[in-house]
C-alpha cells in the first residue's frame, strides 16, 4: 500500500503477468487511456492560460505562423505551442538568376508558387522592376521540411524553454487550430510591437 500523499498520484491500477522491463511496456499500453486523460488536462490548462493572456491584452502572446516565428527570431518566446498535425511547411528556394536563397513558411499547395511576400530574400531594384511587371521568376524549390518537424528540431536555438503540442481533442485545443493558426507562443516579454516591425519588413527605431 502506498502513504496517502502517493495514493493521491496514481493514475491508474492495472493487473499485468509480468514484472521488469516487459511488464513496464505492458503497463504503458494498458494505461494508455488514463495517461491520454492526464495529457489533455495539461493541455486544456495551457491553453486556458493563453487565451487569458488574449482577453486581457497583456502583449505575452503571439500566434500565426508570420507572428510566431518572428517572436522566435527575436528570442521572446518562452514557451512554443504547435498543433501536432499543423500542415505548414518550411520551404527552402533559390533564385535560379541571382542564386539568392529563401525561405518560406506555406501550405503543401503553395510549395511551388512563385516568389511571393513570404519570402526572405535581397531583391536588387532590376528584380523589384520585374516583379511590379508581373514577370515574377519561379523560384526552385530546395528543401521543404514538416515545420513541426523543424521546430521540433530547432526551438532551443531561439532560447525556448519548453515546446508543446497540442491536439483537437479539446475544445480548447479545437479552437487553438481553427482560430490561431495552430502554433503560437508566451512570451518571455512584450515583443508586439517588434514582432510587428519584423512581419512588416521594417526596423525599430531606437530611443
Amino acid at each position: 500500500m502506498f502513504p496517502p500523499p502517493l495514493r493521491n498520484l496514481i493514475v491508474s491500477e492495472v493487473d499485468l503477468s509480468y514484472g521488469g522491463q516487459r511488464g513496464f511496456h505492458d503497463a504503458i499500453i494498458l494505461a494508455a487511456d488514463a495517461l491520454a486523460g492526464v495529457r489533455l488536462v495539461q493541455e486544456r490548462e495551457l491553453l486556458r492560460q493563453f487565451y487569458q493572456e488574449i482577453a486581457m491584452e497583456s502583449g505575452m502572446v503571439c500566434y500565426s505562423a508570420s507572428d510566431t516565428m518572428a517572436a522566435l527570431e527575436l528570442g521572446a518566446v518562452r514557451t512554443l505551442i504547435v498543433w501536432d498535425e499543423l500542415p505548414l511547411l518550411r520551404v527552402r528556394k533559390l533564385d535560379p538568376t541571382t542564386r539568392t536563397e529563401s525561405v518560406a513558411i506555406c501550405n503543401p499547395d503553395q510549395v511551388h508558387c512563385k516568389a511571393s511576400s513570404q519570402d526572405v530574400e535581397n531583391q536588387s531594384v532590376e528584380e523589384a522592376r520585374d516583379k511590379s511587371s508581373g514577370s515574377q521568376p519561379r523560384l526552385e524549390v530546395v528543401e521543404v521540411t514538416p515545420l513541426c518537424e523543424y521546430l521540433a528540431e530547432h526551438f532551443r536555438k531561439w532560447g525556448v524553454s519548453g515546446l508543446e503540442f497540442v491536439s483537437t481533442a479539446t475544445p480548447e485545443g479545437s479552437q487553438f487550430c481553427r482560430g490561431f493558426g495552430g502554433i503560437g507562443g508566451v512570451l518571455s516579454w512584450d515583443a508586439q510591437k517588434a514582432i510587428e516591425d519584423m512581419v512588416d519588413g521594417t526596423e525599430t527605431e531606437s530611443g
